[in-house]
């Protein structure tokens, strides 16, 4: 899961107390927590909770951001003492070493430290930025030493030297695809494999990934591809595509820059391109995607670079078997 990323920054930054704040419909995402993040130790001075929305201001208010997340577990936060307290967001890919960024923020004698990274301008609209609400405000607190903007280069850590500083906000479909077909390429900037910085998950028990025929048109294989346990790659041809756990692909497919959600099936002589696919899909046999932007708009939502996001709603409305 992408909160992931941001508990796994922690732990290697040697954060050992922890708290994750949950919206409503958070069920699968404690159910996550609970199974993935239960070794942390009270004897040790290691603590991992979960908080959901307090409501103190009424029953149906649910937390209306970050700012309001920490003020309603003010008194939670104030229990434990901390001398310092990282803010984090739950929906960003990246590797940063938080201890970095602390020792910046202590040596600069600041009350506030925010971890930020430039963007083209043209993109900004799509994320969270810094902005300076009164021309003498920023400027004022950044001189006293009362705030400062840490740039997140300073602290990411990288798959190799040569590589750009990795952080990217999966909010959007296009976001959410590059990012996972990032994963793909021979040398990715986001390295899972870093043993130095390891990805801590919850890892289900399921068997592994298996590739059946060999046959011409009807072999089953993926080049450049990431696949999860219990996929049944059953003579389909992958490409550039990640594929999460439990998938069933049938002969004469092809998949193409797809990304798949857990629990899906593709009937067979599907032709899947540049596609994300929702949880628990079955996709009919002979279903083309991706190939016509036209008639894609019709029965798919596509976003602005043209990835289609299908889901099993829009599957049954295709009124196919």
């Amino acid at each position: 899961r992408i909160i992931d990323f941001a508990l796994s920054n922690a732990i290697n930054s040697g954060i050992r107390r922890l708290g994750v704040a949950t919206q409503y419909k958070a069920h699968s995402l404690i159910r996550h927590l609970q199974r993935g993040w239960n070794f942390l130790r009270p004897e040790r001075n290691e603590s991992f909770d979960i908080l959901p929305a307090s409501q103190r201001v009424s029953e149906t208010q649910w937390y209306e951001g970050t700012a309001d997340a920490v003020y309603q577990n003010i008194d939670i936060i104030e229990a434990y003492g901390p001398e310092y307290m990282v803010i984090l967001a739950g929906d960003h890919v990246y590797k940063m070493d938080y201890e970095l960024m602390l020792r910046q923020h202590v040596d600069a004698g600041a009350d506030v430290t925010v971890g930020c990274l430039e963007v083209p301008r043209m993109e900004a609209t799509g994320f969270g930025v810094m902005h300076v609400f009164g021309k003498d405000i920023i400027p004022y607190v950044v001189e006293h030493g009362k705030a400062i903007a840490h740039r997140f280069a300073k602290s990411c850590v990288r798959s190799t030297a040569e590589n750009e500083a990795y952080w990217r906000d999966v909010g959007t479909v296009d976001a959410y695809w590059e990012a996972n077909i990032d994963l793909t390429d021979i040398t990715p900037e986001l390295d899972l494999y870093d043993r130095d910085w390891p990805i801590w998950t919850y890892a289900e028990l399921k068997p592994p990934a298996k590739f059946v025929h060999d046959e011409d048109g009807r072999r089953g294989s993926a080049v450049s591809s990431l696949v999860s346990g219990d996929c049944i790659v059953s003579g389909a041809s992958l490409k550039r595509s990640l594929i999460f756990t439990g998938a069933r692909i049938n002969s004469y497919s092809t998949l193409e820059d797809v990304v798949m959600l857990p629990d899906c099936q593709v009937g067979r002589s599907a032709r899947l391109k540049r596609v994300v696919i929702d949880h628990g899909v079955r996709i009919p046999e002979g279903l083309v995607v991706g190939e016509d932007p036209v008639l894609d708009a019709k029965r798919f939502r596509v976003s602005e670079k043209g990835i289609c996001l299908v889901t099993q709603a829009m599957i049954d409305k295709l009124g196919l078997s």
